[in-house]
Formats: C-alpha cells, sequence, structure tokens
C-alpha cells in the first residue's frame, strides 16, 4: 500500500482479564498491511495474566505502550474515555481485547476516511466504521456479515436515526482528531451510555459518517463478551439502562 506520509493511527485497547485471547489480537494488529500505528493499551486491574501478556508485547515492539495500570475504571467505556485522552494522532481507531483484526482493516478504514475527508469542510467531525464477521471462540464463523446478523442497517446514519438505534460497533471505528478534540472537550463519560454510540452521535450531529461493507475483523464470541452480537442497543434499551 502507498501511505500519506501524514497519516498516523492511534489503536486504543481496553484490557481487563483477557489472557486467553489479547495476545492473538495484538499479533493481527502487527499484521496489518498499514505499518504507521500505535496501540495503547490500558489495563482495567486484570487479576489474571493479561496485564504481564501485554508487557512482553511492549517490551519487544516499541509501538505498543501500556499507558496505564494499577488503575480500576470499572468499564470499558470509562477505560476507553481515558484512552482517548492519551491519542495524538491523526486518526484513532478502538479495539476489543478478544478479536482478530483481518490484514487489511486499518488500509481499508483509513481508505474510506480519506474519501470523506475529500468530500467535507475544512474541519469537521468524522468517524467510519465496517462489517466484520460473527466467529466462535475458536475463530469458526457463526454469520458472514455482523450487521446481517444483528439486524443493522449501516445506511440508518442521520442523527435522529442513531438516537433511536445506533450503528456500528466501536471495535470497528476510526475517528479523525477533529471528532476527537470535540468529544474531548465535553465528554460526560457518566452521562453516556457507551463511548462508541457518544462518538456516533457527535459525528451524526456535527460531521460525516463514512461505512465499509467489507468485514474488517472477526468478533469473537465465546460467553463473557461486554457486549454481545444479538446486544446491538435500541433507543428502549438505552433508557432502561440509563435509569
Amino acid at each position: 500500500m502507498c501511505e500519506k506520509s501524514a497519516a498516523s493511527v492511534d489503536i486504543l485497547m481496553a484490557t481487563y482479564n483477557g489472557e486467553k485471547y489479547v495476545g492473538e489480537q495484538i499479533e493481527s494488529i502487527q499484521a496489518q498491511s498499514f505499518n504507521n500505528w500505535r496501540l495503547l493499551i490500558s489495563d482495567d486491574c486484570s487479576s489474571d495474566d493479561t496485564l504481564e501478556i501485554v508487557k512482553k508485547y511492549a517490551e519487544q515492539d516499541p509501538r505498543i505502550i501500556v499507558v496505564s495500570q494499577g488503575k480500576r475504571y470499572g468499564s470499558a467505556k470509562l477505560n476507553f474515555m481515558s484512552l482517548l485522552t492519551a491519542a495524538d494522532a491523526s486518526y484513532v481507531m478502538f479495539c476489543d481485547q478478544d478479536d482478530v483484526w483481518l490484514p487489511k482493516k486499518i488500509e481499508l478504514t483509513l481508505a474510506k476516511m480519506h474519501e470523506l475527508e475529500h468530500l467535507s469542510l475544512e474541519r469537521q467531525p468524522l468517524l467510519v466504521f465496517t462489517d466484520m464477521k460473527v466467529v466462535d471462540k475458536h475463530l469458526g464463523i457463526i454469520a458472514d456479515s455482523f450487521e446481517s446478523y444483528s439486524n443493522i442497517d449501516s445506511s440508518r446514519v442521520m442523527f435522529r436515526q442513531i438516537l433511536a438505534q445506533s450503528v456500528g460497533a466501536g471495535c470497528t471505528m476510526m475517528i479523525n482528531r477533529d471528532l476527537q478534540e470535540d468529544i474531548s472537550g465535553y465528554a460526560p463519560s457518566n452521562g453516556i451510555i457507551m463511548h462508541d454510540w457518544w462518538l456516533t452521535l457527535v459525528a451524526a450531529a456535527f460531521g460525516q459518517i463514512g461505512h465499509v461493507s467489507v468485514p474488517t475483523s472477526l468478533y469473537r464470541q465465546h460467553g463473557n463478551n461486554a457486549v454481545a452480537a444479538k446486544d446491538f442497543p435500541l433507543l428502549i434499551e438505552l433508557l432502561i439502562c440509563a435509569k
């Protein structure tokens, strides 16, 4: 791939008791066709060997940095929101500890981001999300499309539509610097349901959202997922959770 010299990507990984799968995920990031990335890891006081595993990868690869350890966040949302403050690249992606990224995930997502930039205003918050394959804990295919499996209409990206039903899983998203700065200035972490839903709402209200229909990752289902493939939130579920 011919990479733009100015393009850099910070990948945010929030870890918690992920020793079974985190190494495989890190190695899938290292195998990406796009190489100008940093992996920023924040561990939420894991009680297993997750922290030790990620530290070993960080010792071997200077692009991997453990930015937080020994601090209790209590949720993936708060951990990711904290990680956002450590990111300073042109673009930011979010990474689940138990998935596997397909080799062109960053390349394909970044290409779509550049398309949006050509169409957008000089400064505008932008977000791109992609489809993914749903797999079991051994990476056996459950569904070739997460969006079809979860009845997600990827074309529903207007603000009023996202208020009723979010689109795009956080682990498929890339945001630009403008969106990161916008939510950093006003990010009510305790008042939002999930960080990815908040990002999508801000992008829909003030910028643009792009979509890549090609699956770019394997979304592993193993019984302990924070959000399972069938749990994509409808507004009524969000309101119930918020009470």
